[in-house]
């Protein structure tokens, strides 16, 4: 009896010694410099602009104003049938990266969103 006590025992000392060891409360370091990995998004805008914004944008951005040099993604509406294109051009700044997406409301008005992704990636 007294034998099965003391396993007991044994064994509940070492279950709590080894619970407080996986928490990290032993033994563990942490390094004082951050990750040098990781990115962050931020959307700057999605709205609607005119084609003379849309062209001071490109200016601005040091994007091309020609459609045909930006990537095109085609699709159709099941409703209406009616074909939808969506144009994406992808800037690159190192270890950044401008995302605009140009969606054609009517003729006047377009509708332009764009993401900047900030990256720290070593290489």
């Amino acid at each position: 009896m007294k034998t099965m006590k003391s396993i007991k025992t044994i064994l509940f000392g070492l279950l709590v010694a080894i619970s407080i060891g996986g928490c990290g409360l032993i033994g563990k370091h942490r390094p004082n410099q951050p990750d040098t990995y990781g990115t962050s998004m931020r959307i700057l805008y999605d709205r609607n602009f005119s084609y003379a914004q849309f062209d001071s944008i490109c200016v601005a951005d040091t994007i091309p104003l020609d459609l045909r040099l930006w990537k095109v993604y085609s699709a159709r509406d099941y409703e209406t049938n009616a074909v939808i294109n969506e144009y994406m051009y992808i800037k690159r700044l190192g270890n950044n990266e401008e995302l605009f997406r140009l969606m054609m409301v009517n003729d006047t008005t377009y509708n332009i969103y764009k993401r900047i992704t900030y990256g720290n990636k070593e290489e």
